[in-house]
């Protein structure tokens, strides 16, 4: 018999031998895992729905009561790790009820509180890390509370309360391990308070420093748009340059791109701004800001009395962002240039869409006027009265109102109701002032004029000519 035979025997009557052991006498081998660690093991693997039934399972079966509590904990961390944090919020509070004397209290606690945090319960939130405060001696331990403290108040839009919290621990932990990132933070706070010199010293102080190169990316992008609201347009055009050169494949790459167009834009060379934007909408059309881009690069061109290439812009910029916003803006952005162009009903429809945008444009109530603008000069009065009707009793501002009053007094008088016409542009006068004043008191006289009271028009004409009115409201008056 060969060597391997031999071995093939060995190992044969060995098998045989513990088949014949009775099993009592035989070794136990390996423990089976228990529900708890098989459940741990799941989580890890983020087998979250297999984990929570074995900690369930501990949960419901044991009688002891600090098992319990360990499975109500576990539980709480599947449902953190799911993001069902009210749930997650719910566990850990029962399993501290149950072992409120366990070594993990206090991080459970921690963890009941940043649960609150995602809640959006910030104030709930503040007040456990404020009381987890008291308890927690470890340097570490306190630069994360005060940093969970920072988010709640940050949340609350409450940035000096945040930007205190981050200096707490700037000022007692500097070894933080996040202590640049705290430094980042605290900059944001004071670029949300607009106080640009100071976020702009810690953002240069982060540039400067750090190794970390996703810090120093974020803290270089905001760099250049603190210097941009600083109205440092060079300073800001040189770092949106050294952002894009550097980080050619970024997700910051297009915003960077736009804030350099805009840079352009305020140090007048409307030539590079447009190409900023083309470039955008050209290269990156599916981008979020690709919409806003073509609406810049339409502005521009307007300025520069390219209606044609503006019109082209703002058509594209809809194109990419049907149905939402600037969709409004480049609507109403086509509606001006074909009013301008006299084509009143492609106007009308540009206008009446930025009206009837979802959700309400800030533009509303000027895209109303010019929408009744655009009915009147087409000749449908009724319908262009009742639109000036609208927007003097939107609670638009006060000169707009009695702008589409005096309008809907000319729709009146259109429609041959010279008596209500009036009405309206007597009534409107005294609460005019300037050029509008003026051409109410020629209004009103023309009204007269046409009721066959002449001695009233004469002296209404008289007295809008005191006003010294220019141009063809001057000859009107004297004729």
């Amino acid at each position: 018999m060969n060597l391997n035979g031999r071995f093939f025997l060995a190992r044969l009557i060995g098998v045989l031998f513990l088949a014949a052991v009775p099993s009592r006498g035989r070794p136990s081998g390996i423990t089976p895992p228990s529900p708890t660690d098989e459940g741990r093991a799941l989580l890890k693997s983020r087998a979250y729905r297999l984990a929570m039934e074995r900690f369930l399972l501990v949960q419901e079966k044991s009688e002891n009561y600090i098992e319990q509590a360990q499975a109500l904990r576990l539980i709480g961390e599947t449902q953190f790790r799911e993001k069902d944090y009210s749930a997650a919020y719910q566990a850990y509070q029962q399993s501290l009820h149950l072992y409120p004397l366990s070594t993990g209290a206090l991080g459970l606690e921690f963890k009941s509180a940043v649960s609150l945090v995602y809640l959006k319960n910030y104030k709930s939130a503040i007040a456990k890390f404020r009381e987890l405060e008291k308890r927690a001696f470890e340097p570490d331990t306190l630069s994360d509370l005060h940093f969970w403290e920072a988010e709640c108040y940050f949340q609350l839009e409450q940035y000096g309360d945040a930007g205190g919290e981050y200096q707490k621990i700037l000022d007692q932990n500097p070894r933080y391990r996040y202590g640049e990132l705290i430094g980042y933070l605290q900059a944001w706070c004071f670029f949300q308070q607009k106080d640009y010199e100071k976020a702009l010293g810690g953002y240069q102080k982060i540039v400067e420093k750090t190794r970390e190169e996703a810090l120093k990316k974020l803290a270089l992008f905001q760099v250049a748009e603190t210097q941009y609201r600083l109205g440092r347009y060079a300073e800001a055009q040189a770092t949106y340059g050294q952002f894009l050169k550097d980080y050619e494949k970024d997700f910051l790459y297009v915003p960077a791109l736009y804030g350099l167009g805009w840079t352009f834009e305020k140090e007048g060379n409307p030539e590079k701004a447009i190409g900023a934007f083309t470039r955008i909408t050209q290269e990156f059309p599916q981008h979020a800001l690709a919409p806003w881009a073509a609406l810049r690069e339409g502005v521009e061109d307007y300025a520069q009395g390219e209606m044609d290439r503006a019109r082209k812009a703002y058509s594209l910029g809809l194109q990419l962002s049907p149905g939402k916003t600037p969709a409004d803006m480049l609507e109403y952005g086509l509606g001006w240039l074909e009013y301008a162009d006299q084509k009143y009903a492609e106007a009308e429809g540009h206008f009446s869409n930025v009206v009837h945008f979802s959700p309400p444009s800030d533009l509303q109530g000027d895209a109303r006027y010019l929408l009744a603008g655009c009915l009147y000069l087409q000749g449908k009065y009724t319908d262009a009265k009742t639109i000036y009707g609208q927007v003097s009793e939107s609670g638009a501002p006060f000169d707009l109102s009695l702008a589409a009053a005096y309008w809907q007094g000319w729709c009146d008088y259109a429609l041959g109701n010279y008596d209500s016409a009036l009405g309206r542009f007597k009534s409107l006068a005294p609460k005019t002032n300037g050029d509008l004043r003026t051409r109410s008191f020629w209004a009103t006289a023309e009204s007269e004029f046409q009721l066959k009271r002449y001695d009233e028009a004469a002296g209404l004409y008289r007295r809008a000519l005191e006003d010294q009115p220019s141009g063809a409201l001057a000859v009107n008056c004297q004729s």
